[in-house]
């Protein structure tokens, strides 16, 4: 199921602009790190 998400993403952000692109990404990874430091302090 992973995999299919990992490519469901990649089509998406291919049909999409870089700047949305850029600002999903630069979510994942703020909320990433906001989870990593509240579940991980």
């Amino acid at each position: 199921e992973v995999d299919k998400n990992n490519q469901s993403a990649r089509a998406f952000y291919e049909r999409s602009g870089f700047q949305i692109k850029e600002e999903r990404v630069n979510k994942y990874l703020l909320d990433k790190k906001y989870k990593g430091k509240l579940y991980n302090p």
